[in-house]
């Protein structure tokens, strides 16, 4: 007699919407879930095993995120003036980094404790790697993004982009120029 046992995550759907997706670098839908793993026997789920978990599941790319991703950071991509400051602060931040930066976890973890000082929100490792990784393919793309918002800028908004900008350059050896880039983007406005 053959027995087949095992264990294996049982799901069930807590909701749905939409959300700027980390990793794929644009809005997408999503799918809230609460996960349990359960021992089972013969495919049927019989003895639950730790906590349920709740994760929020991109609908293009299948990553699993944190549900934080849908309430602490701004993440809904519509065109919110919110979204585009908390996006401009955190590329202003990596793009001061060094090339590789994304498999550097000092580096990593370095802005997100200054992203967490500037906004109160954590981002995961993988956001900020989501990010590095977008800016290091189009590093020129930053000032464009920069001077279309220092345009809606207040003064307090623009100094805390740069203030998040010069304290990554000055972990950053060589970063002065870069740095000067992005000071006269958001002078632009």
């Amino acid at each position: 007699m053959i027995v087949f046992f095992g264990t294996r995550g049982v799901s069930s759907k807590l909701g749905e919407g939409r959300f700027h997706c980390p990793r794929c670098g644009t809005e997408t839908p999503y799918v809230r879930r609460r996960v349990r793993q359960f021992f089972h026997l013969y495919y049927i789920p019989l003895v639950p095993l730790g906590e349920r978990v709740e994760l929020v599941e991109c609908g293009v790319c299948r990553t699993t995120f944190d549900p934080a991703i849908l309430g602490g950071a701004p993440v809904a991509a519509g065109g919110t003036f919110d979204y585009e400051f908390h996006r401009g602060l955190l590329r202003a931040m990596v793009a001061l980094l060094p090339p590789g930066a994304a498999e550097q976890e000092e580096a990593v973890g370095g802005v997100r404790d200054l992203y967490r000082a500037e906004t109160g929100i954590d981002l995961s490792a993988q956001e900020v790697k989501a990010v590095v990784r977008q800016t290091e393919e189009d590093p020129g793309r930053v000032d464009g993004e920069l001077s279309d918002l220092a345009q809606r800028l207040d003064g307090a908004r623009r100094e805390q982009i740069l203030r998040a900008a010069r304290a990554v350059a000055s972990r950053t050896p060589g970063a002065g120029d870069r740095l000067a880039s992005i000071e006269a983007s958001l002078a632009a406005g």
